[in-house]
């Protein structure tokens, strides 16, 4: 079960990152017309702070779910004993 919930929690970090790194793309390329600022890096740290604020769940939901699943699958199949390893 401690590893479902190291999965999830997992997950929705690199969820969250990887949403960070969608807005921060998103402003270097096209800018951030609402605060009238032109594509490049004041953009790009900008978006990439305002994309996660708003759409966190949109990043952290999909993540907690793969990475629990991910983590109940490695729960169900338990690791070999170190006498099966060492005698193959």
């Amino acid at each position: 079960m401690l590893r479902t919930v190291v999965g999830a929690v997992i997950g929705m970090t690199v969820g969250l990152f990887l949403l960070a790194c969608w807005g921060g793309y998103d402003g270097y390329v096209n800018g951030l017309p609402s605060a009238r600022l032109t594509p490049g890096l004041e953009a790009a740290a900008t978006e990439a702070f305002v994309v996660p604020v708003f759409y966190f769940w949109m990043g952290m939901l999909p993540g907690a779910v793969i990475g629990g699943i991910a983590g109940f699958g490695s729960w169900l199949v338990r690791p070999r004993s170190m006498a099966v390893l060492h005698a193959g």
